[in-house]
C-alpha cells in the first residue's frame, strides 16, 4: 500500500510541476513578439488583409497596446484603433480558447469603399501551410471576445450614391446568441449622408446586430433637420453593398424641406414616413408619405387671383386642415402622387406632379371650390 501512496504522490507532484511549467511557458509566450506577430497574422487571415499590433504592455493578465491597424487587400475597408486595453482569462486557455475580456478602445476609425468597380481585382489572403511549432499543442486554436467598449467611433463609407461619414459616437459590442453574431449599441455622434432631407443627423441612440456579413439596424433615434426626430431601422450588406432604411420623421416643419423661394409661402408642421433602398451601380430610391397639419399657403399669385374673383380675402392666406402626398425620388427625378390640399369649406386640390431637377416636367391638378364661394364670381 505504501508504494501506492508514493506513486500517487509522485504523479500529483509531476502534474503540479507540469501545470506550473505550462503556465509559465504560456505566460512567457503570450508576452513575446512572436505571439504579437502571430495574432496580427491571424486577424489578417480572418479579415482578408494585413493587420498589425504595436508593442504589448503587460500587467499580470491585463494588456495594453497603443495601436492596431488593418488594411483589407482589396481596399474595401481599413480599420485603425488607438488606446487599447484588455484582460486575458488564463483559465480559458486550458480549454483551448483565447478569451479576451473587458476590451476598451479609446478611438476606432473605419473607412470603406463599397462602390461597384468591375475592373477591381479581388485578392484572397491564403493561409500558408506551416509545420507545427513547439507551442502549437499547448495553445488555443480559437478566439473569444466577451465584449468591446469604444469611447469614440468615426469613419466613412463610400457607396455608389455618395459618401457616408460619422464621428464622435460611443459603442458597446457584445457577443450574440450564436457564433459570429454581435450585438451593437451606439450612443451620440454626428452623421453625414448623401440622402436629401437627411444630409446631417445627430444620433441619440441605436441598437444593431452584425450577422452573416450584414449589419441590421434594429432601432434608432436621430435628430434631423432643425427640430425633427427620426426613428429608423434597416440593414446594410458588407459584401454586396445593398442597403435599406425605413422610418419616420416627426416634429419638423414644411419650410425645412422646400425650396428657398417657397419658405415664406408654404408653412406648417410636417411629418413623413419613408423607405430608402440602394445597391451598387444604381441610384438610391426614396419613397414615402408626407403629412402637413394646420398648414398655411400665402403670397401666391394664383390665390390672389382667385381671391379677387371670389370677392373674399380668405384665399390670400389659405389655412389647410388637410395636406398629404406620396413621393418617390430617384436621382434628380421626383414623383408626387395622391396630392391632397384642403381648406375646409373653401377649396380642395388633388392631383399628381413630376419634377426633374428644379423644373416641373408634368402635372395634373384638379381644383374644387365650394358653391358658396363660386357665387361671387361674375
Amino acid at each position: 500500500m505504501k508504494w501506492f501512496y508514493y506513486t500517487g504522490g509522485v504523479l500529483a507532484f509531476t502534474v503540479l510541476v507540469g501545470l506550473v511549467v505550462g503556465y509559465n511557458s504560456v505566460r512567457s509566450y503570450l508576452r513575446s513578439d512572436e505571439f504579437r506577430l502571430k495574432l496580427g497574422d491571424e486577424v489578417g487571415y480572418e479579415l482578408n488583409g494585413d493587420a498589425e499590433l504595436s508593442i504589448f504592455e503587460w500587467d499580470g493578465w491585463s494588456v495594453k497596446t497603443d495601436n492596431f491597424s488593418f488594411k483589407e487587400l482589396n481596399g474595401f475597408q481599413n480599420i485603425k484603433a488607438r488606446g487599447i486595453d484588455a484582460e486575458v482569462d488564463i483559465g480559458a486557455i486550458w480549454s483551448g480558447v483565447y478569451r479576451i475580456e473587458n476590451v476598451h478602445l479609446r478611438e476606432l476609425e473605419f473607412t470603406g469603399d463599397f462602390r461597384d468597380d468591375p475592373s477591381r481585382e479581388i485578392l484572397i489572403k491564403e493561409r500558408p501551410v506551416e509545420e507545427e511549432s513547439f507551442w502549437d499543442p499547448l495553445l488555443p486554436d480559437s478566439l473569444e471576445v466577451i465584449g468591446i467598449d469604444i469611447a469614440s467611433v468615426q469613419g466613412s463609407a463610400k457607396l455608389d450614391n455618395g459618401e457616408w461619414e460619422w464621428q464622435n459616437a460611443s459603442a458597446k459590442i457584445r457577443p450574440g446568441s450564436t457564433k459570429d453574431v454581435y450585438d451593437v449599441t451606439l450612443v451620440g455622434g454626428e452623421i453625414s449622408t448623401p440622402i436629401s432631407l437627411a444630409e446631417k443627423m445627430t444620433l441619440r441612440a441605436a441598437k444593431g446586430r452584425y450577422s452573416g456579413n450584414r449589419f441590421y439596424l434594429l432601432e434608432s433615434e436621430f435628430e434631423v433637420l432643425e427640430n425633427g426626430l427620426m426613428i429608423a431601422e434597416g440593414d446594410f450588406g458588407i459584401e454586396d453593398g445593398t442597403w435599406q432604411i425605413r422610418g419616420e420623421v416627426t416634429g419638423s416643419r414644411i419650410q425645412e424641406v422646400i425650396a428657398e423661394d417657397w419658405k415664406r409661402r408654404f408653412m406648417g408642421p410636417l411629418d413623413f414616413s419613408f423607405e430608402v433602398t440602394g445597391k451598387p451601380d444604381t441610384e438610391s430610391r426614396l419613397t414615402g408619405h408626407l403629412r402637413i397639419r394646420d398648414g398655411m399657403l400665402t403670397a401666391l399669385p394664383l390665390l390672389d387671383k382667385i381671391s379677387a374673383y371670389a370677392n373674399t380675402s380668405r384665399f390670400r392666406r389659405l389655412s389647410l386642415n388637410e395636406g398629404s402626398l406620396d413621393f418617390e425620388k430617384v436621382g434628380e427625378n421626383i414623383k408626387l402622387s395622391n396630392i391632397v390640399l384642403s381648406s375646409e369649406g373653401l377649396v380642395r386640390v388633388e392631383g399628381v406632379m413630376e419634377i426633374e431637377g428644379n423644373e416641373i416636367s408634368k402635372g395634373d391638378l384638379r381644383i374644387g371650390i365650394t358653391p358658396g364661394t363660386l357665387a361671387h364670381i361674375p
